[in-house]
């Protein structure tokens, strides 16, 4: 049944026959199950709606259309209700949705918008939030959720200077945001609980960056992004947390930080002056950082504790891998084929194994384990005028240095007892 004050009632009268009015207000309050309440306000400029909802299986419709700096708010509170909010062609205006309770649906839709903002806000379990911004430049989307099991998508497609962020605090929440087009676009996701995912999209843009904050464990975080002169950065605090991140294009940036146990981090990248770094304290973690085809790539990993593994690949010339793990039982792959590439790092503690191929001409590796005992270095060269430098301090180290080609230069330097080194030129 539909209820609303006299006063509402005139007003939304009013509406039906002002369109292209200025400063109008429709008030809409509900109370109890299976209702079904809807808005349309066309023209005009400073206009309101306003709807509010208690009870279950509820629905509110609110449409704007052509109109400036007007707002659309709605409140429900209960279960299994609806809320709807669709502005068309529109300036600087405002939507807005507060639902309290479960298995609640939110949706907003924005198109041919500039300027607009959509707010949504649940408070619940198994409930869903959905924005969807189409040719909306300077436009913002905000989704905060405060439960479990929740889902929450942001849609920005054709927008340049927008933002995405998205928060949500509980357990086995969802969060995902796409932004296709445009340039210059901000997208944010922040997460605290266990076992939660998110995952940003950015494609066919440029000069966009991507957020990712999770505090938790068995957490999952994923960014994609295609195009040119993207970021993206991804941060966890926890335990068993999964990180992920693809780029394809040229002067894109991406680091993962993760502080804990048995994380895992995976970046890969495809294209010219790329850069990625991983950063992770703790034990039992695990990297990979793999930049296919390109020139000018700089991969940068550092590992703080006991038990840890990084793999890095590079394809291509003049590319740069940095590295730096402080602990024991730690292993470093690292594999470089091209010509002019650079491979610099130590490594300190006991136990620690680093092993290097480059394939090439004009390669350099320096390998540092000054600290420590029993460590390994094995080195391969394949190519010409390569240069490897090994120094190992401490007892029972061993190097293996193998260099194929003509003019290559080897260095091995050893400080302690017990240890060994072998170094192969042919």
């Amino acid at each position: 049944m539909f209820k609303c004050k006299p006063l509402a009632a005139a007003i939304i009268a009013i509406l039906a026959t002002q369109a292209h009015a200025d400063d109008n207000s429709a008030e809409q309050n509900q109370s109890g199950a299976d209702n079904i309440v809807e808005v349309t306000q066309t023209g005009g400029r400073d206009n309101i709606s306003y709807q509010s909802q208690v009870g279950a299986n509820n629905d509110g419709m609110v449409t704007q259309n052509q109109a400036t700096m007007s707002d659309a708010v709605q409140t429900q509170t209960g279960n299994l209700n609806r809320a709807d909010i669709v502005q068309t062609s529109t300036e600087q205006t405002e939507a807005i949705q507060l639902q309290d309770g479960d298995s609640h649906d939110a949706s907003i839709v924005q198109n041919d918008s500039f300027g607009a903002t959509a707010r949504q806000y649940q408070e619940g379990s198994f409930n869903t939030a959905i924005t969807e911004q189409t040719a909306a430049d300077l436009s913002t989307a905000v989704i905060d959720q405060d439960g479990s099991d929740n889902f929450a998508e942001s849609i920005q497609t054709n927008t340049e200077l927008s933002v995405s962020e998205q928060r949500q605090v509980g357990n086995d929440n969802i969060s995902l945001v796409w932004q296709e087009g445009g340039a210059r676009n901000d997208g944010m996701v922040n997460q605290e609980g266990n076992s939660n995912d998110a995952t940003i999209y950015q494609v066919n843009a440029f000069d966009s960056s991507a957020t990712i904050d999770q505090q938790g464990d068995s957490q999952v975080a994923s960014v994609a992004q295609e195009g040119s002169e993207h970021s993206a950065d991804i941060q966890s605090r926890g335990l068993n947390n999964e990180a992920y991140i693809d780029q394809s294009g040229s002067l894109q940036t991406a680091s993962v930080y993760q502080d804990g146990t048995s994380n895992s981090a995976d970046i890969f990248q495809a294209g010219d002056n790329n850069t990625a770094s991983t950063e992770q304290t703790g034990d039992n973690n695990y990297a990979v950082i793999d930049q296919a085809d390109g020139s000018m790539l700089t991969a940068s990993l550092q590992q703080t504790g006991e038990y840890n593994e990084a793999y890095v690949t590079q394809q291509g010339t003049g590319n740069l891998i940095d590295f730096a793990q402080d602990g024991a039982d730690n292993l470093l792959t690292a594999t470089q084929s091209g010509n002019g590439n650079e491979l610099t790092g130590s490594s300190y503690g006991d136990n620690n194994r680093v092993d290097v191929m480059q394939g090439g001409d004009l390669n350099v590796a320096d390998i540092q384990q000054i600290y420590g005992s029993d460590n390994e270095v094995s080195l391969t060269q394949d190519g010409q005028d390569n240069l490897a430098t090994v120094i190992q301090g401490g007892v029972g180290n061993q190097a293996m240095l193998m260099q194929s080609g003509m003019g290559d230069s080897a260095m091995v330097s050893q400080m302690g007892s017990g240890n060994m080194a072998t170094v192969t030129q042919q």
